[in-house]
């Protein structure tokens, strides 16, 4: 429903609120036949107009529904094919955003051709803000510093390192079997590209700070091309500290124009794409043949 359509249904219930306001004061001012009369065609006229909005309203809930579902049949046409034989790697830094990479953006990125090597969900700051899970893992590490803030960079740091080399990943299985962690896949070979999917539903969260970062500084060292993505109804955004590492990003991944930028920025195309204020377009620039 647009704006307009939103300002014409608040005019008509303050013109309701004033009609009432009105048959108060009207009925010890006016005869009742005039005032019976006055009030039916307001009424009438409130009806043509409410008529009118619920015809309006279907017309445009129609179109939204024809333009999401030309979104989503057109979508295989554009990416379809398109990175065939590419090894990917994608790790979610919010356990929340599970349900989302393992459906939806897998499912995206298979149509694409992609060969998606491995799936690592984490546990937000590896659990280390729950008593017994820190302490298990702070025995493992040999670690003595209580802030949790200052151990899950290192923890992170290492991880990245290990998802990078493949091969044996102590550090992963281990957190894996203290639940911190939900690996899937085969983490034997080098990852080469990696999707990090980010973005909190907690207001001024810091945890990009302790994990992301590490993650994608380690991931950089390593020679890993990484892309930052997250949907786009976030309450922290972690476009801007991904940004800040120069990685390309997608800031409505859970849009049909947000995978489509993502098929077109793992081909190898730079920038910033989506819907919120530090994105340079809603999708990188279409190349003849490309």
């Amino acid at each position: 429903m647009g704006i307009d359509l939103k300002y014409h249904i608040t005019s008509l219930i303050a013109i309701f609120l004033s009609l009432g306001i009105g048959i108060l004061v009207g009925s010890a001012l006016i005869p009742n036949t005039t005032l019976i009369e006055r009030q039916n065609a307001i009424i009438s006229r409130l009806e043509k107009d409410f008529a009118k909005i619920r015809q309006e309203s279907r017309r445009v809930q129609k179109e939204v529904e024809l333009s999401r579902r030309f979104e989503k049949e057109s979508l295989p046409l554009l990416i379809a094919d398109r990175l065939k034989g590419m090894r990917v790697a994608i790790i979610g830094t919010n356990e929340e955003n599970s349900s989302f990479i393992q459906n939806d953006l897998t499912q995206v990125l298979e149509q694409a051709e992609v060969e998606i090597s491995s799936v690592t969900i984490i546990k937000k700051r590896f659990g280390l803000q729950e008593e017994d899970k820190k302490l298990k893992i702070y025995a493992h590490l040999g670690v003595e510093e209580e802030d949790s803030s200052k151990v899950a960079p290192g923890i992170a740091g290492r991880l990245a390192k290990e998802i990078a080399r493949g091969g044996d990943c102590p550090l992963l299985s281990y957190l894996e079997g203290v639940k911190v962690l939900y690996p899937k896949g085969d983490y034997n070979l080098p990852t080469r590209v990696v999707i990090l999917v980010g973005g909190s539903s907690e207001e001024k969260s810091l945890e990009a700070q302790f994990v992301d970062l590490p993650m994608i500084r380690t991931f950089k060292e390593s020679g890993v091309r990484v892309i930052g993505v997250e949907k786009v109804k976030v309450k922290t955004s972690y476009v801007r500290y991904y940004q800040q590492e120069d990685l390309s990003t997608v800031d409505n991944i859970d849009t049909i124009a947000g995978q489509v930028a993502l098929i077109y920025v793992l081909e190898g195309r730079e920038g910033n794409f989506g819907v919120k204020e530090p994105a340079s377009s809603l999708l990188p620039k279409w190349e003849r043949g490309g």
